[in-house]
């Protein structure tokens, strides 16, 4: 039977055979084709458009499976755009679904009056949640084209249109966190962090898990603060600073404590403007014997304010397990003052040591002094230089307050 006779429709009570395809008459270049075992192919103007191949995947614009380091029942490559067009009112919409019954999440793309919105769903039962939302926003009014593109970032508890808008990608390159101008700051280049109305300014949290903040950067109101641990408030709490990536060069404890390079001091230290204060250490016992002043805790400023009760000894050391010698460097100075109460000439100062080795100081006057003055406070000032390990050179002066 000559087939190319045959016009009308054609039925056929069992299965057709073909070789190789089946051809569109008068558009030999448009085939459905069967060019290897378990697989179909659509060709139009003489090219592979579609494959579905032996494994059940479907290829566009490929024809090899392999092609695709990352593989997918459904592969797809080329050069233009993938729509969804939804010609009435609604959105396009692709969605990923659980079960058949129901959608247990979807990513909507839809097109409104000036935002081009991609929208990520999950379902909770019956109704649905915004799990996020990216709204490209082309322009601020229809049609004027106008306003710069952008990437805008939402979130929605409900589903509903009515959003707040979390972050912000300007045509510029800044970002703005809860803010969505963030160049309004003057010279604002870089990552701007808004509160919302009536709350504290934006922070930054740093946490180490779900329910405990380890740290926040706070600023508000020209103040920038850091703060540990405020969720706990442990003991341990502190702020530190490493330099060069290995060893940490200062600290700020929980209390206050100030810590440079490893050296603590219980003792507040305050600087500015063109001022340095040091907070001293308040002894209320008479001076008598050896009185090992800890530099650690107390900082460089003795004020025995009582009456010393005999002559004494003083004793400069880092603490009682530290020597001030393992705090200070090669060529480097600082200076030790001793505020004490006198009422007695017998009763003065007869040595004065560094990690419990008496010193050989240079005297103001030439002299070390040979009898406390008897009222009011004598006060001890000592210049000390470190020239080598455990080797210094004190400068000292005596002199009385009445």
């Amino acid at each position: 039977v000559n087939l190319n006779v045959i016009s009308g429709i054609s039925t056929f009570g069992g299965d057709v055979s073909i070789a190789d395809k089946i051809i569109h008459t008068g558009d030999t270049n448009t085939a459905l084709r069967f060019p290897a075992a378990d697989t179909v192919t659509v060709e139009t103007s003489g090219s592979e458009r579609i494959r579905i191949d032996s494994s059940g995947n479907t290829l566009i614009g490929l024809t090899d499976a392999s092609q695709s380091t990352q593989g997918g029942i459904l592969q797809v490559k080329t050069s233009a755009c993938i729509r969804r067009f939804v010609a009435s009112a609604g959105s396009g919409a692709i969605r990923f679904e659980k079960t058949r019954s129901g959608s247990d999440g979807h990513t909507v793309v839809q097109d409104g009056d000036k935002l081009g919105e991609l929208q990520f769903y999950g379902s909770d039962g019956d109704s649905y949640e915004i799990a996020g939302q990216i709204s490209a926003q082309v322009d601020g009014t229809p049609g004027n084209g106008d306003m710069p593109g952008r990437l805008m970032f939402f979130t929605s508890a409900d589903g509903t249109s009515n959003n707040t808008e979390r972050l912000r990608i300007d045509s510029n390159g800044n970002i703005g966190v809860n803010c969505d101008a963030p160049t309004n700051i003057t010279n604002s280049r870089g990552i701007t962090l808004q509160g919302a109305s009536g709350t504290p300014a934006g922070f930054i949290n740093f946490m180490d898990s779900a329910d405990n903040s380890d740290g926040r950067i706070v600023a508000d109101d020209g103040i920038l603060t850091i703060t540990a641990d405020f969720s706990d408030n442990t003991a341990s709490s502190a702020i530190a600073f490493n330099v060069d990536g290995t060893s940490e060069k200062l600290r700020i404890t929980s209390t206050g404590v100030v810590e440079v390079s490893g050296i603590t001091s219980t003792a507040s230290l305050t600087v500015g403007p063109g001022l340095i204060q040091e907070e001293f250490d308040s002894y209320a016992s008479a001076l008598t014997g050896t009185y090992n002043h800890d530099v650690v805790d107390h900082g460089m400023i003795l004020y025995a304010y009582s009456n010393a009760s005999a002559s004494f000894v003083l004793n400069l050391r880092g603490d009682g397990s530290t020597t001030l010698n393992s705090l200070m460097n090669i060529g480097q100075s600082s200076v030790f003052t001793a505020y004490t109460g006198s009422n007695n000439t017998s009763y003065y100062m007869t040595d004065f040591q560094i990690d419990g080795s008496s010193q050989t100081e240079e005297w103001n006057g030439a002299s070390a002094p040979s009898a406390g003055t008897g009222s009011g406070y004598d006060v001890y000032t000592f210049n000390i230089l470190k020239t080598a390990d455990a080797t210094f050179k004190v400068f000292a002066t005596f002199s009385n307050f009445a």
